[in-house]
């Protein structure tokens, strides 16, 4: 569905699908009654689509959840006046490397987490979505907001967040693309998002956890910028992290 028709259409003539459409109506009418909607739109446009859908639909929803507090609690009231079983796409949590790594946690070979890191350093053509030109907040909200579910993940939501974004001279004509943040856990923990930045050469992301006696951390880093396309790179990086767990684990100091 695109709201240029002829894009909609030629699309789907290139990779065969059968049907296309121009607004979010149309898609509605065509849907069957089991269909799941993958609201995949720039999160300003979220509160005007979400009132289109059905009552009781399943809906995914493209992160992040509205642009402002304002918007995110609008964008719930309509999930629950329409019953929907909605979700907001935050898939980190489930990536490979994490998955082993907590199957490790549960298994009782980390010992009590109480510190994790995770840092970043990776190259994102900001340029292929035009709508995050003009917009006000756009590292964290667009991309460490994956991070940062990462950590709630493992110790669930902090009392506060201490951060702050600043620009990229690559990336001047945007708002920040580099974020520093630490967490305030409720537990004895500490949790930490060291430099994350989203426009450079290199491409690089490590998470670290640590129990006091050691720590075991899960990287992929290629150390070069990537020529291939975005959604190639990022399909590769899942196929081929490097999870270096058995090495790492409990290293003593």
């Amino acid at each position: 569905m695109d709201q240029d028709g002829n894009k909609a259409s030629t699309l789907a003539a290139e990779r065969r699908i059968p049907h296309s459409f121009g607004s979010v109506a149309e898609a509605v009418r065509f849907a069957p009654r089991d269909a799941i909607f993958d609201v995949a739109a720039p999160a300003s446009q979220l509160i005007h689509i979400l009132p289109q859908l059905p009552d009781r639909a399943a809906v995914l929803i493209q992160k992040p959840m509205g642009e402002t507090l304002q918007e995110a609690r609008v964008i719930r009231d309509l999930c629950r006046s329409k019953s929907f079983t909605a979700a907001v796409n935050f898939s980190l949590r489930y990536s490979p490397n994490n998955l082993a790594a907590a199957a490790l946690a549960s298994s009782g070979l980390l010992g009590e987490i109480h510190d994790i890191e995770v840092q970043t350093s990776t190259y994102t053509p900001w340029h292929l979505w035009t709508f995050l030109a003009t917009a006000p907040r756009l590292e964290i909200l667009y991309h460490s907001i994956h991070y940062f579910d990462l950590i709630r993940s493992w110790l669930g939501n902090p009392q506060g967040v201490y951060a702050r974004t600043v620009k990229n001279p690559h990336t001047a004509n945007l708002a920040a693309t580099k974020t520093i943040a630490i967490f305030d856990t409720a537990t004895p923990s500490a949790c930490s998002l060291p430099p994350i930045t989203t426009t450079t050469s290199a491409q690089s992301i490590s998470t670290a956890l640590s129990n006091g006696r050691g720590s075991t951390r899960g990287s992929n880093h290629d150390g070069r910028k990537s020529r291939l396309p975005y959604w190639e790179t990022r399909y590769r990086r899942i196929r081929g992290a490097r999870l270096r767990l058995p090495a790492l684990a409990l290293r003593p100091g």
